[in-house]
């Protein structure tokens, strides 16, 4: 199941951080019920490649990825995406959400984010903006089903601009 909204009104990040979902964006959520444990570790790095590479694909920009959940081009964050699990009755689920900065809305973003912060558009384009949804959820579902093989690892490592460095993880 896949939930897409083009604004939200309370989007949030990793540690309950405030996601800015403002008109401009792509912002989905999608709904796995697997059937065995998953580290949501690893589900997060292979829904960073299938966005990142969807975005290469629809628009020619090469990304990075930023440990562990952060797209950039050029250096600026254009998408976040965090992965949450949880069990209800017998059945567990994750929810992959992904948040995409598409394009430049005449306001801009704000103060707090505007140095660290690009759009994957330089302007509006509903066609665009369609199959770079669609290129996402393609990808998503393929690195999903192949979560095992973990195909995804070796583009990951080329893409991870801070393989190599030191990061500190903060507990919740």
């Amino acid at each position: 199941e896949v939930i897409i909204a083009l604004s939200q009104t309370a989007g949030r990040g990793r540690y309950d951080r405030r996601f800015e979902s403002v008109t401009g964006g792509i912002y989905m959520s999608v709904l796995l019920r697997p059937q065995s444990i998953i580290n949501t570790a690893i589900l997060t790095a292979a829904a960073s490649i299938a966005v990142s590479d969807a975005i290469e694909e629809v628009s020619g920009k090469n990304t990075q990825i930023k440990w562990v959940n952060d797209i950039l081009i050029d250096s600026k964050k254009v998408c976040g995406i965090l992965c949450e699990g949880g069990i209800i009755g017998d059945s567990s689920f994750i929810v992959v959400g992904i948040g995409i900065n598409a394009f430049k809305t005449a306001n801009g973003f704000s103060s707090e984010i505007k140095d660290i912060a690009g759009t994957v558009f330089e302007a509006c384009s509903p066609t665009l903006c369609e199959q770079l949804t669609a290129h996402i959820i393609d990808n998503l579902f393929y690195q999903y089903k192949n979560l095992e093989k973990r195909e995804f690892l070796t583009a990951y490592r080329k893409k991870n601009i801070d393989l190599g460095e030191a990061v500190n993880i903060l507990k919740p």
